[in-house]
């Protein structure tokens, strides 16, 4: 639809995510966006998915997708280029390495207090001149939800 009513250069990066919050069981699919960054409870990192193409280039594009269980203590940040791709003045990217550094320096931290220490450690990286807008997504699966039945009667 994009390709067919815009008719530009314009192209976007998405995820779309489908989580299970009783079981972890998260299913992804990619499109160009940059890597999600899994942190498991003991707090190892590692990037998913392959990248899949962008929407808007391609007439019938490729998307990546992803399939992972997140366990009790885990969390998944989806985070905008404009964090991987943040620059010290001097040229040298963040990216996936720095936010792995960043992500295990904060792992203490919790929801909205590891975003904004993020945001923070970003913004520090690059001296305050972002390039880029910064955004991220974060789930943190806590796996303590019970199915309750209720009883017809």
């Amino acid at each position: 639809m994009m390709l067919e009513e815009m008719n530009t250069d314009t192209y976007f990066t998405m995820i779309y995510a489908e989580l299970n919050h009783m079981t972890g069981h998260l299913r992804m699919v990619q499109a160009g966006h940059p890597h999600p960054a899994l942190q498991r409870a003991d707090g190892t990192v590692t990037h998913l998915g392959a990248g899949g193409m962008p929407i808007g280039v391609f007439e019938s594009p490729l998307f990546d997708e992803i399939d992972v269980t997140l366990g009790p203590g885990d969390r998944l940040l989806i985070a905008s280029d404009g964090i991987t791709e943040a620059t010290t003045p001097n040229g040298r990217q963040l990216g996936n390495d720095g936010l792995e550094a960043v992500m295990r320096t904060n792992a203490f931290l919790n929801g909205h207090s590891f975003l904004e220490s993020m945001a923070w450690s970003v913004s520090e990286y690059c001296r305050g001149e972002r390039q880029d807008d910064m955004s991220a997504v974060l789930v943190e699966f806590r796996g303590t939800g019970k199915v309750i039945h209720l009883d017809d009667g």
